[in-house]
């Protein structure tokens, strides 16, 4: 372990110990008739972690630059998770144990632990627990010595992270951005050359342009320097909108080929389309062509990469059919990349100056606030020297805004200027510390949850409800004591946070969201023992990952995967219909009892059914098989799904029909189910809603609650 995996490699153990502490302690001291050794066992696994818990807060306030600690909290967490599966387990078997011994499934009150009253546990499970009660005694006798080591490095930053904690927030609402150094060199010309392109300055500012012909404009820049909020600003313009007879927004992923970009087109410009098989690249072609012809339109390409230049080309024909002066913007990291695509420019938008970056962040802390003017002479001092820091990036002062805008404190704001990240060479090769400082300072929980993003393909457009349902069956979201939200509305108000503090964005035309290329470096490194996005050039699966995403044509390349494995997340992001994928996964899904959550819906299913191994997969919460053309689920599903919280089921044909998929008799034991995401005549099947915990019958996108 190296670099920064090594400096923040134990990040997450915290949450994770937290939850399951507050598992075990329900057992303890409770109404439930277990057995001496069994409660003795729990009794030990809540002491043993309660012993760790504060080793581990303390590491987690600072970079963790020492390898054995960083190896014991690795193991500490693993061994946590394998605790977490047993007590998972054993509520299973007392649910199911409820189920068949009783008619009616709408008596309980859930699946909570204050239903248990007896509890024999089968002699696998015993010893499972046995197993993991001793690991953990191995680990805790280490404890001390990490105790003292973490104590003595962190002393002298204790009030430090006391100011962190208390936080004056403000309630000045976020103000829209300006372009700073932007407005009139990039704004101002792209509008001139799209909407008044018949003024003298426009006609000269193109004499290498031909103005009967596509007009394709590349914004060349890092990541970071603001390509996306220019193209935004441009896309969301009055006189833009108003200028072409429809328009469009793609947030080019790596893994997307061109037949999904003409999809996307397809979709919005209003026609429906499956993103499947279900036409052919020509078919799919031609019906774009007839859409577009002698119509001006403006799409958005943002973040095209040179892997997809020769798809490019292809596009490039097909949109050449539409009238005269349309437009597609891009916005690139690749210059060379620009300068082949584009006819006209390429716009190369530099880093801000110091003295720009600064107006930018000191409009985005300070807005309107009104300030005693002694403090805010001393704060914009300390501001300014973090200013000189952030590399002209407008994506880091925004990061680094965010935290001085909720502590207007000076104290904390010299620790954000001092903090060990900027001067931290592995650190800087990697990921911008900025960054990395914007990350350190989120709670545990919201770390976890940024991180687990690192699985979803660079640009891919994420949906909050459902990444937030992907939070929950992980048991990432906890309730503090007292406590009245909703999970569910908890877990978005975590996602809104993450999006104030620019880790996500709103997409250009605000269908969705996406993560900033710099926040998914950063997710990619801070989940590095966590995650993995498995690709054809992958070479090994990191040892103990927990969070697997697949994204490769070649099957041998899902021989990685150990063949006795505790993944808790599987996502398949590949072709829908490559031969044989189905069968592997079915198989390596045969040793993933561990799974939490499962996204099959980029795979085509060759039955009716879905694959038998999912039906043993006991702590599944959250399965998605959505346009794998599945025509049914076999009462056989019902028969280990207890923990089930959200399916996601719709079968879409066309704009406005679905497959009907027919359900298993008796689903209403799915006690636990809160999401179904489902067409109207499979939801009619339910016989009365039984389902004890049922929050959303999803009806595209219609929640009846």
């Amino acid at each position: 372990m190296t670099g920064v995996e090594l400096l923040v490699g134990g990040w997450f153990a915290s949450p994770i110990i937290k939850r399951v502490l507050e598992k075990a302690q329900k057992y303890v001291g409770g109404n439930y008739k277990l057995s001496k050794n069994t409660e003795e066992l729990i009794d030990t696994l809540a002491g043993k972690l309660a012993l760790c818990q504060t080793t581990v807060k303390l590491a987690e306030r600072r970079m963790i630059n020492n390898e054995q600690l960083a190896v014991w909290l690795n193991m500490l967490k693993k061994a946590v998770y394998r605790a977490e599966d047993v007590l998972d387990d054993m509520e299973a078997k007392s649910i199911k144990d409820q189920i068949e011994g009783k008619n009616k499934v709408s008596k309980f009150a859930s699946s909570s632990l204050s239903g248990i009253t007896n509890m024999i546990l089968p002699d696998g499970l015993h010893k499972s627990l046995k197993k993991v009660v001793d690991k953990l005694n191995e680990l805790c006798a280490e404890n001390l010595n990490f105790l003292k080591l973490v104590n003595m490095k962190i002393m002298d930053e204790s009030n430090d992270f006391e100011l962190s904690a208390q936080r004056e927030t403000t309630s000045r609402p976020l103000e829209k951005m300006k372009l700073y150094g932007r407005q009139h060199e990039y704004f101002d010309l792209i509008l001139e050359m799209i909407v008044h392109p018949k003024t003298e300055s426009s006609k000269k500012k193109e004499q290498n342009y031909n103005n009967h012909g596509l007009l394709v404009i590349p914004i060349v820049g890092m990541g970071g320097v603001g390509k996306t909020a220019l193209a935004q600003a441009v896309y969301n313009n009055p006189e833009v909108q108003q200028t072409f007879y429809t328009t469009a927004w793609i947030s080019v992923s790596y893994n997307l080929d061109i037949k999904l970009v003409l999809c996307i087109l397809l979709q919005s410009f209003g026609e429906y389309l499956r993103l499947d098989v279900m036409m052919t690249l020509e078919g799919i072609s031609n019906k774009l062509s007839s859409i577009i012809e002698g119509k001006r339109f403006l799409v958005i390409l943002d973040d095209m990469c040179e892997k997809i230049e020769n798809q490019w080309f292809y596009l490039y024909e097909i949109l050449s059919v539409g009238s005269p002066r349309s437009v597609v913007l891009i916005t690139t990291q690749n210059r060379a990349f620009a300068n082949r695509v584009g006819t006209f420019g390429p716009l190369v938008l530099d880093t801000l100056e110091p003295k720009i970056l600064w107006e930018l962040l000191k409009n985005f802390v300070f807005g309107k606030m009104v300030i005693a003017e002694e403090k805010r002479i001393n704060l914009e001092l300390i501001g300014e020297q973090i200013a000189h820091k952030l590399h002209g990036l407008p994506l880091a002062a925004k990061i680094i805004g965010n935290l001085l805008r909720c502590n207007i404190n000076e104290e904390y704001w010299r620790k954000i200027s001092r903090s060990e990240w900027w001067n931290m060479p592995e650190a800087r090769s990697q990921i911008l510390p900025s960054v990395a400082i914007g990350y350190q300072h989120l709670d545990p929980c919201l770390r976890q949850c940024f991180a687990y993003c690192s699985l979803f393909p660079r640009n891919s457009l994420i949906d909050k409800d459902r990444l937030v349902q992907m939070w929950i069956a992980q048991n990432f979201i906890h309730h503090d004591s007292g406590d009245a939200r909703k999970t569910e509305d908890l877990g978005r108000e975590w996602f809104d946070k993450l999006v104030e503090m620019s880790f996500f964005q709103l997409a250009g035309d605000y269908n969705g969201y996406i993560i900033p290329n710099l926040m998914h470096d950063l997710a990619v490194i801070v989940s590095t023992d966590e995650c993995f996005y498995l690709t054809d050039q992958s070479n090994q699966i990191p040892q103990g990952v927990h969070h697997l995403a697949v994204d490769t044509k070649i099957l041998n390349v899902l021989q990685q995967i150990p063949q006795r494995n505790y993944i808790r997340s599987f996502f398949y992001f590949g072709l829908p219909n490559v031969n044989g994928m189905l069968s592997t996964i079915n198989k390596k899904l045969c040793n993933s009892k561990s799974i939490r959550v499962l996204d099959l819906s980029y795979l085509q299913m060759e039955t009716k059914e879905p694959p038998k191994s999912i039906e043993n997969l006991t702590h599944l919460r959250f399965l998605d098989l959505s346009s794998t053309g599945i025509e049914e689920l076999s009462n056989s599903f019902l028969n280990n799904h207890y923990h089930l919280q959200s399916l996601h089921i719709r079968q879409p044909k066309s704009a406005w029909e679905f497959q009907l998929v027919k359900l298993p008799r008796g689903i209403n034991k799915l006690i636990n189910l809160r999401h179904l995401n489902a067409d109207a005549d499979t939801i009619s099947q339910i016989s009365g809603i039984g389902l004890t915990n049922f929050e959303n019958l999803r009806n595209n996108i219609l929640a009846l609650e």
